[in-house]
């Protein structure tokens, strides 16, 4: 037969072929195979992590919950951090180097000296990781760290550039200890914390500041209702009693 005939041929057995043929029970087991495949990928979204939780959100601010699994993998590569640095101090400073070098334009907006700042660095993760299965308990102290950066320009170009540093000292110090797990949910734990330092932000700033204005004004009227009292220094009848006359 002619080359063209027989590759013609081949071709329709392939896919018309009698049930018992080897091209089909082939075909079968691929097909078999890639079911299989299929179902295993499909296991493993479900088991993975959401991996658009890691977005950092601005339009609300919510609670964080996290599934158990990814809360134990945050807490086990914090805990080897911690153990590799052999301090909390150590470890804030290395989170402080990482984050500043590859972010040197921030160094500006933090005046408190560096070993302060890096030791407020390890005590702020500490204590987010710590709360991480308390989402209620969790979203107060976040709340509390926003309002404590009230006066940065935090934008969520800032704030994602500050997640990804603090990921990446985490994967460089620890390497194949940590696991995809750990890295998904440190992205999600510290866009959580981005994301509502930029909505604070957004959504209460101007309020407090009119508040500290209105707070200034009654004080100052405070003030001057004092001093208008102190030196009238009138009895009950209305009266202004004389200074006294120094002896």
């Amino acid at each position: 037969k002619k080359p063209l005939e027989l590759m013609k041929e081949l071709h329709v057995g392939s896919l018309v072929g009698e049930p018992d043929s080897p091209k089909v029970r082939k075909g079968r087991n691929g097909h078999a195979a890639k079911s299989k495949l299929a179902a295993a990928n499909l296991s493993a979204e479900m088991e993975a992590p959401d991996l658009q939780r890691s977005t950092i959100d601005t339009e609300a601010f919510s609670e964080l919950k996290l599934d158990q699994k990814t809360i134990e993998h945050i807490r086990a590569a914090w805990s080897a951090f911690c153990s590799a640095a052999s301090s909390s101090a150590t470890a804030g400073e290395a989170i402080y180097e990482g984050v500043f070098e590859s972010m040197p334009a921030l160094q500006s907006f933090f005046v408190t000296p560096r070993a302060v700042q890096a030791m407020r660095f390890a005590s702020s993760l500490d204590d987010v990781v710590s709360l991480l299965d308390n989402p209620a308990q969790l979203k107060t102290i976040v709340e509390l760290v926003a309002f404590q950066h009230l006066h940065l320009e935090v934008t969520v170009e800032k704030a994602a550039s500050f997640r990804d540093a603090i990921v990446e000292v985490l994967q460089a110090e620890l390497g194949d200890r940590f696991s995809s797990w750990a890295r998904e949910g440190w992205l999600m734990m510290l866009s959580y914390v981005g994301g509502a330092i930029v909505y604070v932000k957004a959504n209460y700033a101007d309020r407090l500041q009119v508040l500290e204005r209105s707070w200034r004004q009654v004080n100052v009227k405070d003030q001057e209702g004092t001093r208008s009292s102190t030196e009238m220094d009138q009895d009950k009848w209305g009266l202004t009693k004389p200074k006294k006359q120094a002896d």
